[in-house]
């Protein structure tokens, strides 16, 4: 079967590849001039490493993301560091990625302390998300652990990634940054730049064809096709 993929991303590669294992022919479609989408990156020709336009890591826990990076023979390029994460708050900076550091955060009583440990805990714990996705991430955070952790601890994080729509933010997008999280943070030797590569590789030694600078030529007026073009097709 002939296959076209729209869009030459992480999620948009590991479908061709998978598709060309099945021995189905893709082709590729790709506005911009290099893959990757926003996990792409860049490098000059002294670098050893490409410098990613967006920052990106893995958590101990994204089994999928390693169980593809082993299938392409890259688990000896993946390593993990801990780093420190901080809040920067009133002018100061402070350590904030351990229950310690918490504790001796100035800026919290000891009741809105512990009742933000006890609140993450049952977050890390919590496997219904389900329940989360109709709720604000907003509403839900003054909720659960009180207006004055709010304002401290999350509003300048909601405000600060999505600006005028902080407020519409599922609740169940911040249990997945709680569950997720690791205290370890994984990178790939050559940054993410080689499972990019990688995959491109795989695509095209099954047969697979992929297209930079492509766009989309028409869409019939009941959506029913789509038709793409490449630069040199």
């Amino acid at each position: 079967m002939k296959i076209a993929i729209v869009g030459g991303g992480i999620t948009g590669l590991t479908a061709g590849w998978r598709l060309s294992q099945k021995n189905h022919q893709v082709f590729i479609f790709e506005k911009d001039q290099k893959l990757g989408g926003l996990a792409s990156g860049f490098k000059n020709e002294n670098w050893h490493w490409s410098l990613e336009n967006f920052f990106h890591h893995l958590f101990t826990s994204d089994n999928a993301a390693k169980s593809l990076i082993s299938e392409l023979n890259l688990s000896s390029r993946l390593f993990y560091l801990r780093p420190k994460t901080s809040i920067f708050y009133k002018g100061k900076i402070f350590q904030f990625d351990s229950p310690l550091s918490l504790l001796t955060f100035p800026h919290l009583n000891f009741l809105e302390k512990i009742r933000s440990g006890l609140v993450t805990f049952y977050l890390k714990l919590n496997n219904n998300w389900q329940s989360l996705e109709k709720v604000s991430a907003w509403d839900w955070l003054v909720s659960a652990y009180g207006r004055q952790a709010f304002q401290v601890l999350w509003q300048p994080l909601l405000e600060g990634k999505f600006g005028t729509y902080a407020k519409k933010i599922s609740a169940s997008w911040f249990w997945a940054r709680i569950k997720k999280r690791s205290p370890k943070l994984g990178y790939l030797k050559g940054g993410f730049q080689v499972l990019i590569e990688a995959l491109a590789k795989k695509i095209k030694e099954n047969g697979g064809k992929i297209f930079l600078n492509s766009e989309i030529v028409k869409i019939t007026s009941d959506g029913g096709k789509l038709s793409l073009r490449g630069p040199d097709s």
